[in-house]
């Protein structure tokens, strides 16, 4: 085997996480091999049409979880809640927020900056190297360019809070900012040293069923990963391939559907993950 392949397994406490207590989380890191935990916050909000997504019924599309790692924790609880992931030997992979940029309405972006900022400061205070949020949709009527601007401003205004914490900040590639012209066209002009992506393994990433050049143009932006369904079409194998060739060291994080059964179903996934990241080193 060349090289030094570090990638590591995480999982999303969204969906099938979503349910679990914090000591029940650990127990599903801990059996299934991840060495960190992705913790999903409680999103503030319920979905409108600007942000939903086709099929969701609006108004009535909200994220809550019952693991403790929340803006709202007070001091005392963040010190307990970091506590006992390091008693573990487990990472915080990344907070990832609900805070979306897209919105037409100022008030309404501000509210989801100030809710990102908040964020920064619970992932310093976790020990947490980064969080998440999302440009996601352009709205009807509104011309793209004029959209992008919108996110990266409210990219760069998180990011400089999260700066002096030592907190990266990371666009989802996710909705139609999937699209690399659009999630790139937001980095170029938010210009900060202390952002990047989160690729997102969108089956469209595909052409021609190889997702080379997709991620060519994305590759020197990512520091997090989300996986799916292993059976949705996606190019996995070709992916890990690319990551390990590139030296990729961080982690891979499942964000899949949630189980009856969360223990078996992500030892089942880590296992699954273990043989792809081998058969892809085969090629190195």
């Amino acid at each position: 085997m060349k090289g030094d392949t570090h990638m590591k397994l995480t999982f999303t406490t969204f969906q099938i996480g979503q349910g679990l207590s914090l000591d029940e989380l650990i127990d599903v890191a801990r059996v299934s091999g991840c060495t960190g935990i992705e913790f999903r916050l409680t999103d503030s909000y319920r979905r409108g049409a600007e942000h939903a997504n086709t099929g969701e019924k609006l108004g009535d599309y909200q994220h809550v979880y019952t693991h403790g790692v929340e803006i709202s924790a007070s001091a005392e609880q963040r010190r307990a809640i970091r506590r006992k992931m390091e008693d573990h030997y487990l990472e915080f992979t990344d907070i990832a927020t609900g805070s979306m940029f897209h919105f037409t309405d100022p008030d309404e972006r501000r509210r989801h900056i100030e809710g990102a900022r908040e964020a920064c400061r619970l992932a310093a205070d976790l020990g947490c190297p980064r969080i998440r949020v999302f440009g996601n949709v352009i709205p009807e009527g509104v011309d793209a360019a004029e959209c992008i601007g919108w996110v990266a401003e409210s990219l760069a205004e998180v990011a400089d809070t999260a700066a002096p914490l030592g907190v990266e900040v990371l666009l989802e590639m996710h909705g139609q900012f999937n699209y690399p012209g659009y999630a790139l066209a937001v980095l170029k002009k938010a210009d900060r040293p202390n952002i990047g992506l989160l690729y997102n393994c969108d089956p469209r990433d595909a052409v021609c069923g190889s997702v080379r050049e997709t991620y060519s143009r994305v590759s020197p932006y990512i520091r997090h990963v989300h996986l799916h369904d292993l059976e949705n079409g996606y190019p996995y194998l070709e992916l890990f391939r690319l990551l390990l060739r590139d030296g990729y060291k961080g982690y891979v994080s499942a964000e899949i559907g949630a189980s009856s059964e969360p223990q078996k179903y992500m030892k089942l996934y880590g296992a699954c993950f273990r043989a792809l990241r081998a058969a892809a080193e085969l090629s190195l």
